[in-house]
């Protein structure tokens, strides 16, 4: 059986020696094959080329160089009128923050020096374009943030930035594409499959929701008494959900299931709607 740990420190140093580190020592193709055979080196060599061209693709889709990086999702989609949370955690090469350090969006393009217009908050100042909140903690490395009154033209890509003291870092490399639509999404409904009379079903209508701080109101022509739950989700988006357990009686057959969502707009004036219609019908 191969030494699991030689493995990969050979394998770490091949990989160095792929990406030319300078001053590294490198183990070559032909030591590698020497130790381990050539079925292994193969193996290897090809996981090597994919790891290559991997980071080639990043470097051609990000032309800044970056040693801090945020976790977000790469895309966000908002409703006209309303608020978004952009969930958001920072790491990389970073001081430890403090409580006076300055959280940063811009807009477009990350280099804010070259283009200052493109900064669009700044946690320190007053004069802000956009009315944003930070919601997470920037000592604990969460920027998670709240972009209020969601405007059409807001649709762009977004960077994140912390200044603190001597420390100043931009996310360059991790930008977060936010779609405004002025278009309600209409709610999803799910019914099981294969339904028979006497079935004990769950019955779920859910919505997307942009802003957990203002959810939409999730209303149907079942039983007034279902039950509401509100999900994150795996990638930072959040759903709204009403559901009701039914047991299935011959009335039930061809029965069509109503579901609306009201999205309460600016700062709940006024409201948009949508609907969304589905039959339940037995095998």
């Amino acid at each position: 059986m191969l030494d699991s740990f030689q493995l990969w420190a050979s394998l770490h140093s091949l990989l160095a020696c792929g990406f030319a580190v300078t001053g590294q020592h490198c183990t070559s193709v032909s030591d590698f094959m020497i130790t381990f055979g050539q079925e292994e080196t193969s193996m290897f060599v090809n996981l090597m080329t994919a790891i290559m061209v991997l980071f080639a693709a990043d470097a051609a889709t990000c032309p800044y160089p970056a040693s801090f990086f945020i976790d977000a999702p790469k895309s966000l989609e908002a409703l006209e009128g309303t608020c978004l949370q952009i969930p958001c955690k920072f790491r990389g090469n970073t001081a430890q923050t403090t409580a006076n350090a300055a959280g940063v969006w811009i807009r477009k393009d990350p280099r804010f020096a070259q283009y200052p217009e493109n900064v669009v908050y700044n946690s320190s100042r007053r004069d802000n374009k956009y009315s944003m909140t930070f919601i997470g903690n920037l000592n604990e490395k969460n920027c998670t943030t709240v972009l209020n009154n969601v405007q059409k033209i807001y649709t762009d890509n977004y960077f994140f930035r912390v200044e603190d003291g001597q420390f100043l870092a931009t996310a360059s490399c991790d930008p977060v594409k936010i779609k405004v639509s002025d278009s309600v999404w209409s709610p999803s409904i799910e019914i099981p499959a294969d339904l028979k009379e006497k079935d004990s079903v769950t019955v779920t209508c859910s919505a997307l929701t942009p802003c957990p701080q203002s959810p939409p109101e999730l209303t149907w022509n079942l039983q007034t008494d279902s039950q509401r739950h509100f999900k994150e989700n795996t990638k930072g988006s959040f759903t709204t959900k009403i559901q009701k357990n039914i047991t299935l009686s011959d009335s039930d057959d061809g029965f069509t299931i109503n579901c609306s969502v009201r999205y309460p707009i600016n700062k709940g004036e006024n409201v948009k709607t949508a609907e969304t219609q589905q039959t339940q019908c037995f095998m």
